[in-house]
């Protein structure tokens, strides 16, 4: 959701099936760490070697807007240069841009902060959270038994394993089509009911 802050909505499709491709990509690895490997040591080791790379999220800066709205100006006009150098040049020419947006956020009041109990005290927050965890329940259950039914299929489980998560692909270019189309709420309906 986070990548999602700086695209439009029209883009937002796009952009989460560009993120399914790279959960492929991780599931892909890690089947050939499972065909290069032969012990489950040495599969655990490597493992631990690719998951030392997700640290690298520590040099992702915080999101402009929770910064205009909880820290300060200042410290999302800085991000947001910093995201025009890295995505336009040294002379990039939005410094118009970026004081237009300080001065809109330092006009706005800070926004009440809330804690977990916060979505305890609303019932719509609640009631949107419960259906949260239960969707979240329900694919990952769904993806815990298709891939532990590996081993029930004939042929090799490296191979059954990238055949499963190639599947993927086809199945995210409709969800994102499918969003673009008839928006979020009926896909989802629509990929619970599938």
């Amino acid at each position: 959701t986070y990548r999602d802050e700086f695209f439009p909505s029209s883009k937002r499709p796009l952009c989460n099936f560009l993120g399914l491709l790279f959960k492929i990509a991780g599931l892909l690895v890690l089947a050939g760490v499972d065909y290069g490997f032969a012990t489950w040591r040495a599969i655990n080791a490597a493992n631990c070697v690719l998951l030392l790379l997700s640290f690298v999220c520590i040099l992702v800066p915080e999101s402009p807007h929770w910064l205009l709205t909880n820290v300060s100006p200042e410290a999302a006009t800085e991000v947001l240069y910093k995201m025009a150098r890295l995505n336009l040049g040294p002379d990039h020419g939005c410094e118009g841009f970026v004081k237009l947006t300080a001065k809109k956020a330092s006009e706005k009041t800070k926004q009440e902060s809330g804690n977990v109990l916060t979505i305890l005290r609303n019932r719509d927050f609640l009631i949107m959270t419960l259906k949260f965890f239960y969707q979240w329940f329900v694919v990952s259950l769904l993806f815990y038994g298709f891939y532990y039914s590996l081993e029930a299929i004939s042929g090799s489980v490296t191979v059954n394993f990238i055949i499963m998560a190639m599947l993927e692909v086809p199945t995210g270019a409709v969800t994102a089509s499918l969003m673009s189309w008839v928006g979020r709420r009926r896909t989802l309906l629509l990929n619970l009911l599938l």
